[in-house]
């Protein structure tokens, strides 16, 4: 009969019988609890551990889109038209707030400011320290009514309660209307 070999050497306080009458062999030795974690002492990973682990990895790869041709997250958001870009001054910002307005499709409030040859940029209008909506001054910076933060134009951060920059949101011109592109996952 032949003797079985073993990947790992036998420890010396074990003992394994194999014979024609017997199949009792010792599960530490042949690796067979390994799955239950009987190597004590041991930084091997058992099969079922890694076959887990990879099941888990490809699983969250398919569902974050990380498969070939899937579009980022960011695709799961929509183009919503906010005003005609004829109704902006330009280099005046103006803030559009879904609570005073009728503008379907719009989840927060957006500041818009027109540049020269119809560029527009579009900033989140939440105050980044707490959320409030932000105003403008004189429509040239931003100020927040909550805890007075303040806000440059462009969107940075300049003084107050408020730690970061506003943050900046896509935007468009399309067919004469400013369309900004809402991410309910970035809410």
């Amino acid at each position: 009969m032949a003797t079985p070999t073993y990947s790992q050497p036998i420890p010396e306080d074990r003992t394994v019988t194999a014979d024609a009458t017997s199949s009792s062999v010792d599960p530490e030795v042949t690796g067979e609890a390994d799955a239950q974690g009987a190597h004590e002492g041991c930084n091997c990973v058992s099969r079922r551990s890694f076959l887990t682990g990879a099941a888990v990895v490809t699983a969250t790869a398919l569902v974050g889109g990380v498969v070939a041709g899937a579009e980022p997250a960011a695709a799961a958001g929509k183009w919503v038209s906010v005003t005609n870009l004829t109704s902006l001054k330009v280099n005046v910002i103006r803030v559009f707030d879904p609570n005073n307005t009728n503008i379907r499709g719009l989840d927060r409030p957006v500041a818009l400011t027109r540049h020269a040859r119809n560029v527009v940029t579009a900033l989140d209008a939440r105050c980044t320290h707490q959320g409030c909506t932000v105003g403008t001054k004189a429509g040239k910076s931003f100020v927040c009514p909550c805890h007075y933060s303040t806000f440059s134009g462009t969107g940075k951060r300049l003084g107050g309660a408020a730690k970061t920059n506003l943050r900046t949101l896509k935007a468009r011109v399309y067919k004469g209307k400013v369309q900004v592109f809402i991410n309910p996952a970035t809410f």
